[in-house]
């Protein structure tokens, strides 16, 4: 089946960025085709997605056939993941005219905010990626998700799918910190698991308010979430163009690389570099992370 995509679409954009890793363990890329396991009404399907030409991506299920409604389910999940519902236009305008953005937007013209449509996924993901280098937190993604996610044995490959909350509730702390994780790391994590399950955390009660900084105060009410962690996740799971995770260091080793400074910006100099892209913080960000040798979370 086919989706399409928006003029300002770029799929060869977003596989390089997906592609950052070669201890990536949640999708799997060869070529122009990704494939990833993804899971709906109790199954687990692995898809593929390729670029169709003329404005559109085709999606293959490659272990069985869903119904139409697990169909529409994918289909939603890939338009979030991709994020083809955000109009690009208006980032780009402001982009061009700005000293810092102008040669990156034009260097990804097409790369989208690829998302992680799952919050307990992406604020796991953003707590172990704290104040660690990005291999490490790729390595201690991989050894978490091999030791508690469900995985698909096709064609000769394992694809693994990210543990759920149901899981990781069950867990103790020792049982992370095998990994590398610190107590602390492994303490949030599981607290956030229980708290999904018993429902006293309710990220989708989140998206129905709709409020940037009402979330943002509640995301860092829960232990082990700052200002960065917070705004990571209102980036990349509540899509807020506004997210700005302004502590980012490969925010700031980007911004270093553009102007050719010896030294990295201080957080006040980001702030006003960031003066024109109010609105448009979190793709800002993104751009500047894709235009860094180095890509950060």
């Amino acid at each position: 089946m086919n989706i399409k995509t928006p003029i300002e679409f770029n799929f060869s954009e977003c596989l390089e960025f997906l592609n950052r890793s070669d201890n990536e363990c949640l999708h799997s890329i060869e070529g122009e085709k990704i494939r990833k396991l993804l899971k709906a009404n109790k199954k687990l399907l692995l898809i593929e997605i390729s670029n169709a030409g003329k404005q559109r991506i085709q999606i293959e299920f490659l272990n069985i056939n869903p119904d139409e409604t697990v169909k529409n389910l994918v289909v939603e999940y890939v338009k979030e993941w991709f994020d083809l519902s955000y109009q690009m236009n208006p980032f780009y305008k402001m982009a061009e005219k700005d000293g810092v953005l102008n040669s990156v937007v034009n260097d990804y013209r097409g790369l989208r905010l690829i998302g992680i449509p799952d919050f307990f996924e992406a604020i796991t993901w953003a707590i172990i990626g704290q104040h660690i280098n990005l291999r490490l937190a790729y390595s201690m993604k991989r050894k978490f998700v091999e030791a508690f996610g469900e995985a698909l044995r096709y064609d000769g490959k394992t694809y693994w799918l990210f543990p759920d909350a149901e899981a990781i509730a069950k867990i103790t702390v020792d049982d992370l910190m095998m990994f590398q994780f610190t107590r602390k790391k492994a303490e949030y994590i599981i607290a956030i698991a229980q708290s999904l399950i018993d429902g006293k955390l309710d990220s989708e009660g989140f998206k129905v308010i709709g409020d940037y900084e009402t979330v943002k105060k509640e995301l860092m009410n829960l232990k082990g979430v700052g200002n960065w962690t917070a705004n990571y996740v209102l980036m990349k799971y509540f899509r807020f163009p506004q997210a700005f995770p302004i502590e980012d260091v490969g925010l700031h080793n980007a911004i270093k690389q553009r102007f050719g400074w010896t030294e990295k910006p201080s957080i006040e100099k980001i702030r006003e570099l960031a003066e024109a892209w109010k609105g448009y913080e979190a793709y800002a960000t993104f751009y500047l992370w894709r235009s860094f040798v180095q890509i950060t979370l």
